[in-house]
C-alpha cells in the first residue's frame, strides 16, 4: 500500500496544493476505500470521550466564538473517522466510517475542550461532531488549509459538519417539517421560490410572530419538498447558507456562501460525491 508523505508546513501553499491537486483530484481518492475493516472491527469501534480538559475561560471564549474551536493541518496522511450511534442498553452499535487526508478536516470533537457525553454506563451517550472543510473549484476539492489565495477567491468555499446521529431518512424528512413551523400545527405556509426546484416559507399570520419559525431571524429560508410534509432538506440563509439533510439517515449540514446558493443542486452534488467517495463504511437505519 502506497504511503503518503507528510507535507511539512515550511513548504510554500502553494507547492503543497499544487501536490495534492495532482494527486487526488481525479476521482476516488487513492486507497480511500481500499483498505478493508472486517466486522470484528467495526464491532470494536466506540466513539472518543471528551472531558473538559481545558480551562473554564477556554470554554467560556468558545462558547462565545466558536470559530477558535479546531484542529486544521496541512498533512495529506489518511485518517480515520468513525461515527458511532450506539445505545448499549439496547446493544444499538451503528457505524459510519470515512478516510480521507487530515487536511480537510478543520473541526473533531473534543476541539470544544467540553465534555461531551451524558448519564453513565448502559444509559451513557456521547456525541460526536466533526467538521470538513475545503474550496470547490469546478470539479476540484482544495483543502481550504491549502488553498492559495487565488483558489479562495476564485473558487467556493464549503463545510460539511457530521454528527453521530442515524435515522430512519423516512423520519428525518419528516422531522424536517417542524424546524420552520410547517408541522403540526402549521405556523408558516409553503410559496414557490425564486429558484427553481425550492420553496420557500411565509407566516401564515403576520401577526403571530416565533424568533425559532420561517421568518424569525430575517434570513432566507428554503426547501425541496418531495411530499405533503416530507421535505429532502432545509436551507436557511443570513450571510452563508446552512442546509440540514440526511445522507443516507445520518444528520450532515453542509454550509456555503448565500451568494452562491443560485448553484445549489451543483453544490449539494459535489459535497454528496464527496461523502460517497470518502466513505468506508456505512450502516443504515433498516440494514
Amino acid at each position: 500500500m502506497p504511503q503518503i508523505k507528510r507535507i511539512s508546513r515550511s513548504w510554500p501553499i502553494a507547492v503543497a496544493s499544487a501536490l495534492f491537486g495532482a494527486l487526488f483530484f481525479v476521482g476516488v481518492p487513492p486507497y480511500a476505500n481500499a483498505q478493508s475493516i472486517t466486522p470484528d472491527e467495526i464491532a470494536k469501534l466506540s466513539p472518543e470521550i471528551c472531558d473538559e480538559a481545558r480551562s473554564s475561560f477556554f470554554r467560556l471564549m468558545i462558547s462565545v466564538w466558536p470559530f477558535l474551536a479546531g484542529s486544521a493541518s496541512t498533512s495529506l496522511t489518511f485518517e480515520q473517522i468513525a461515527l458511532i450511534d450506539q445505545k448499549k442498553s439496547t446493544a444499538r452499535h451503528k457505524v459510519w466510517i470515512l478516510r480521507s487526508p487530515a487536511a480537510f478536516t478543520t473541526l473533531r470533537t473534543c476541539d470544544f475542550g467540553a465534555k461531551n457525553w451524558v448519564h453513565n454506563g448502559t444509559d451513557i451517550q456521547i456525541s460526536q461532531n466533526y467538521e470538513f472543510a475545503f474550496v470547490l473549484i469546478d470539479d476540484r476539492t482544495v483543502p481550504i488549509t491549502l488553498a492559495t489565495k487565488s483558489e479562495r477567491e476564485n473558487g467556493i468555499r464549503v463545510r460539511i459538519n457530521l454528527h453521530n446521529r442515524l435515522r430512519s431518512p423516512d423520519l428525518r424528512r419528516r422531522s424536517l417539517a417542524r424546524t420552520y413551523g410547517v408541522g403540526d400545527p402549521p405556523r408558516c405556509r409553503e410559496e414557490q421560490a425564486d429558484l427553481p426546484g425550492l420553496i420557500t416559507f411565509r407566516r401564515r399570520d403576520p401577526n403571530v410572530k416565533f424568533f425559532s419559525d420561517c421568518e424569525g431571524d430575517g434570513g432566507l429560508k428554503l426547501a425541496k419538498k418531495l411530499d405533503e410534509g416530507e421535505y429532502e432538506f432545509f436551507i436557511s440563509c443570513i450571510v452563508n447558507c446552512r442546509v440540514y439533510k440526511n445522507y443516507h439517515g445520518w444528520d450532515v449540514e453542509y454550509s456555503y456562501p448565500r451568494t452562491s446558493v443560485n448553484r445549489w443542486e451543483w453544490l449539494h452534488g459535489q459535497l454528496d460525491r464527496f461523502l460517497d467517495e470518502h466513505t468506508v463504511y456505512r450502516d443504515e437505519e433498516n440494514g
